[in-house]
């Protein structure tokens, strides 16, 4: 049976995603299968500043306001278990650059094979609207990378994805997909603009150095499992609007498109191994 790649799902749905944002995760993974995860989520300022005077406008004056920020420590603590049973959270800071700001946070592990990664990168941009939009399906199951281990001389690290059969996914998509294909036919390159600057992008580094690895992208201690720079994409507009509609859902559909966009790698290999000393 073909198998589904939702990360073409997630391509179609950031397309209508309610602003620019990038989000960069970094698992840092060390001889003895502990580590680090690092993010770092950014959105606009146009947007944040937009958010900040909504906030302003509306509700109770008489009632003290916290300003929009991406930044919320207590949340970041909280949402340290999506990564995995014994991720804690070691710290955060908000940050602010040119024409962006958010937050970085840094989360540890012992047992890189308790770690799982949500391909589903998005839902690290918390604009406060959730509840606002289309209601989505609890009952659909989210894309994740996870891990296996084994302490040696050298080390070994297998990278899994987990995929959902086709059939059960199109089923609970089927309806919800055809409306975008009618929205890029209306906005057409238009639409496109606003997603200039936009990025995803998830790294596994090892502590030392790869001796062999089946990795697609690979560079020094680096792997990538996935990197969507959009504003690369968009450099091929009529393809990406192609992409939209196609909704790739091989390995070898998908790898068709990415010959296309050199601003999207997404590791296809199944299982990816790493050996590394």
């Amino acid at each position: 049976m073909k198998k589904y790649l939702k990360v073409s799902l997630l391509l179609i749905s950031l397309l209508f995603f309610t602003s620019c944002f990038r989000v960069q995760t970094v698992v840092t993974i060390y001889k003895d299968g502990s580590g680090i995860i690092t993010e770092k989520v950014m959105m606009s300022k146009a947007f944040t500043e937009m958010m900040r005077s909504f906030g302003s406008s509306f509700g109770d004056p008489d009632e003290e306001k916290k300003p929009f920020s991406l930044y919320d420590e207590e949340n970041l603590i909280r949402e340290a278990s999506t990564y995995g049973e014994g991720v804690t959270f070691q710290s955060g800071k908000e940050v602010k650059e040119k024409d962006w700001e958010g937050y970085t946070a840094t989360y540890a592990f012992d047992d890189i094979s308790k770690v799982r990664l949500n391909t589903k990168q998005d839902e690290k941009v918390d604009t406060g609207m959730s509840g606002m939009g289309p209601e989505e399906d609890d009952t659909k199951e989210d894309e994740f990378f996870y891990f296996t281990f084994n302490e040696g001389d050298p080390a070994e690290l297998v990278i899994h994805r987990n995929e959902v059969a086709s059939q059960e996914i199109e089923e609970k998509e089927e309806v919800k997909m055809d409306a975008p294909d009618q929205g890029m036919d209306g906005m057409g390159k238009e639409m496109l603009k606003m997603f200039e600057g936009m990025r995803i992008r998830m790294d596994v580094v090892v502590d030392g150095k790869i001796r062999e690895t089946n990795a697609t992208y690979q560079k020094g201690a680096t792997i990538t499992l996935m990197d969507m720079d959009f504003g690369e994409m968009m450099n091929n507009e009529d393809a990406f609007i192609e992409l939209t509609k196609e909704k790739p859902e091989t390995t070898e559909e998908l790898e068709a498109f990415m010959d296309r966009f050199p601003g999207l790698k997404v590791e296809l290999e199944q299982p990816i191994v790493v050996k590394f000393r």
